[in-house]
């Protein structure tokens, strides 16, 4: 595992962090590791759902488009 030192964190979002850790019974380093991979993963199935939305293109019509430009040049 990697090593994160995260400095001048403001007094009020550490006992903010610490009162969440000691809510779930989780050290201070826990809790963080914890809304940290949430915010990660939450980043993840945003791009999903961007992908989900672009149009469906196959490679046939993208490489057809290729061709079609190289014959009218």
């Amino acid at each position: 595992m990697a090593t994160l030192l995260v400095k001048d964190i403001p007094y009020d979002l550490y006992l903010a962090f610490s009162k969440l850790a000691a809510q779930k019974g989780l050290t201070l380093e826990e809790a963080v590791i914890e809304l940290l991979t949430e915010s990660a993963n939450k980043d993840k199935e945003l791009e999903k759902i961007k992908r989900s939305l672009l149009p469906k293109i196959k490679a046939e019509t993208i490489v057809s488009a290729i061709k079609a430009g190289r014959v009218s040049d």
